[in-house]
């Protein structure tokens, strides 16, 4: 998923940065200073080389396209910029990270080193090309993807191993004997032949 970051340059307010307005250089210079803002990085851009044609429409659009995964922190930062403000913010760091206007236009090319220098030692900055901070952003966001797909494949390893495997329940039912009829009583107390006698004479003789 994109998330798009609107740009409008206008001549002649901002013919410094329509200067260097060649083969998609705004777009991807753009990204690079807000890339490197929220990363707290400082560097100069190389400009481009070659003639610069002056603009001749009044304004300018560009495009910043942003990956919603892979650059939080940039939509982060931007979202907490107030409505506004933000084209004339990123504007700002676009000429801070350029080093412009004062070493791409109105300056003689045989001058244009003394003016370069002093701009560099307002900064202390090394002179970085778009093509590598775009490789270096890249392969950091690659290596991160990976680190990331290690570690979930290290988590669910480790649930694995400690969830312990399912045990069958084995029910034991205990065997029940049934006695047979015969042996029903043979508990039950037995009573002699010649009590039982006795017994029979003396309830006859109560019944008379």
């Amino acid at each position: 998923m994109r998330y798009r970051i609107k740009l409008y340059l206008y001549r002649p307010h901002d013919i410094d940065l329509l200067f260097c307005d060649k083969e998609n250089f705004i777009n991807q210079a753009a990204y690079i200073c807000l890339k490197a803002f929220v990363k707290n990085e400082f560097f100069r851009i190389h400009i481009p080389d070659g003639p610069c044609s002056e603009p001749k429409r009044r304004s300018h659009q560009y495009l910043v396209e942003l990956n919603v995964d892979k650059d939080k922190d940039i939509i982060s930062m931007w979202e907490n910029i107030p409505m506004g403000t933000r084209n004339n913010f990123l504007k700002n760091i676009l000429r801070m990270y350029l080093l412009i206007p004062t070493d791409i236009y109105q300056v003689s090319p045989e001058h244009q080193n003394f003016f370069t220098s002093r701009f560099l030692n307002l900064f202390k900055t090394p002179d970085v090309y778009i093509e590598e901070k775009m490789e270096e952003y890249g392969r950091k966001q690659r290596k991160k993807r990976k680190a990331n797909r290690e570690r979930k494949k290290y988590t669910q390893k480790r649930v694995k191993e400690r969830i312990p495997p399912e045990e069958t329940e084995v029910i034991r039912v205990d065997p029940v004997s049934i006695p047979s009829p015969d042996t029903d009583n043979k508990d039950e107390p037995t009573v002699s032949s010649d009590l039982e006698q006795e017994l029979t004479a003396a309830f006859d003789s109560l019944l008379m």
